[in-house]
């Protein structure tokens, strides 16, 4: 059933049930708190998107590559919302899972990591939280001694962006985590089409540290699961910003 379908309490009252590859979540959810467009508040609810990059984890025969990546690998989250994906990939063998998003999100990032900490048992997987507003990443890592030392080798983040102008700030907070986390080299990306202009300014911005191609496609074809491989050396934010058009 689509999101938009799904009765208020079943997209923020009960939990959503997700099941993969042996693999049971608990995921819990909680009407916004601010609603406006600005702020655009709908990381307290399970969308499409972030399922379908946590079926992709979990389902090696969808994607080996993918399933190789993220076995072992030190994952961190952007804009993780509920968390699911997040603690999907800890599900499927990463070795460290860091949920990210902005400071009033993590409560409900940290009490479904504990709700769903056992999946940390299975390999030994590290599952925390930490804060990252795109806006401020030096703020962030001088405060959060998790972020300095996460070491990150798999960026992962579903439904990403919704308007345009979420775009510049994401992309130039990528660059600077390249640089933090000189080690990763991969991003998985599923984005349902909310706003096609968006979306392709997004991956035209996100294609100057990355190569992206389509591993997969959700909502009959609404939506894209993406792998990007790194390309070139990172560059400084302060380029990013001098750089020009998306074809510079």
């Amino acid at each position: 059933m689509a999101a938009a379908d799904r009765s208020f309490a079943a997209r923020f009252r009960e939990p959503y049930l997700f099941s993969e590859g042996g693999i049971s979540l608990e995921i819990e959810q909680e009407p916004a708190t601010d609603l406006s467009r600005e702020a655009l508040d709908t990381g307290c609810t399970v969308w499409p998107a972030a399922i379908a990059l946590a079926r992709l984890a979990l389902a090696p025969h969808a994607s080996p590559t993918v399933a190789a990546l993220v076995c072992g690998a030190r994952v961190v989250e952007l804009g993780a919302g509920t968390g699911l994906a997040g603690i999907a990939c800890a599900g499927a063998g990463a070795s460290a899972v860091l949920l990210t998003d902005l400071p009033g999100r993590l409560p409900l990032l940290a009490r479904n990591a504990r709700r769903n900490g056992w999946v940390s048992t299975l390999g030994g997987t590290s599952l925390g939280t930490a804060g990252l507003d795109w806006t401020d990443v030096e703020g962030n890592f001088a405060a959060d001694a998790r972020l300095r030392e996460a070491d990150v080798t798999l960026l992962i983040g579903a439904d990403l962006v919704h308007d345009v102008a979420q775009c510049a700030p994401l992309a130039e907070c990528v660059n600077l985590l390249l640089h933090k986390w000189p080690g990763c080299q991969h991003m998985i990306w599923a984005q349902q089409r909310h706003c096609a202009l968006a979306v392709a300014e997004l991956r035209g911005l996100l294609a100057r540290d990355f190569d992206f191609e389509t591993v997969g496609t959700f909502e009959g074809g609404a939506g894209e699961l993406l792998l990007g491989r790194r390309c070139g050396k990172p560059r400084l934010a302060d380029d990013a910003r001098s750089g020009g058009g998306l074809d510079s």
